[in-house]
């Protein structure tokens, strides 16, 4: 039996436990896991079945925030760049964060209410 196959089969075996107690909570606390981790493992195995609770296999849903924070790690370092033509002392100089505090800004007008 392989790494991945005994990986798989535990979390079977969790997730059919909590069906068979029908507490989720508990379930967790048993086995020593998060319940995040837990729904996570539930939710790949409807979608995607056996195979997606491996070891090595990240879900659809896992790999799309990387994606999203990858491309947004590269918006916010080409802003730096595009306004570095104007900066004149290194007083002037627009951090990261300082980018992010902007955008948040810039969203709360854009979407009055929420926080």
């Amino acid at each position: 039996m392989t790494n991945d196959q005994r990986e798989i089969h535990r979390k079977l075996r969790i997730l059919q436990h909590a069906v068979k107690i029908g507490d989720v909570s508990k379930t967790c606390r048993y086995f020593g896991i998060g319940r995040a981790s837990f729904y996570g493992w539930r939710h790949a195995y409807a979608d995607r079945g056996e195979a997606d609770l491996a070891i090595g296999e990240i879900g659809g849903e896992i790999e799309e925030v990387q994606v999203a924070f990858a491309q947004l790690r590269g918006d916010i370092e080409g802003m730096r760049k595009s306004v570095s033509g104007f900066i004149k002392s290194p007083a002037d100089a627009i951090s990261p964060a300082m980018i992010v505090s902007g955008l948040s800004a810039v969203s709360k007008l854009v979407r009055p209410g929420k926080k």
